[in-house]
């Protein structure tokens, strides 16, 4: 098991190169295939979608709200 194996000084850990991480590469991924946010209101089906969309906006902003004061002495 190479990869398991410390093959550089501990002082010179800081000197490897940055590999890009499985977490960035899914991140980069999902980030880049988001949708639109609105449609064109050409058609009542799109008019209908981006109602749709912004009731759907406003209900994740209000659940991800933090109602606890942050309080730090």
């Amino acid at each position: 098991m190479k990869h398991m194996t410390r093959s550089y000084p501990p002082e010179n850990a800081m000197l490897r190169p940055h590999k890009e991480s499985t977490l960035e590469k899914q991140q980069k991924k999902r980030q880049d295939h988001n949708p639109p946010l609105e449609l064109d209101d050409s058609n009542i089906l799109n008019r209908k979608a981006n109602q749709r969309m912004k009731r759907k906006q406003a209900l994740m902003d209000a659940m991800n709200k933090n109602h606890d004061p942050d309080i730090v002495e």
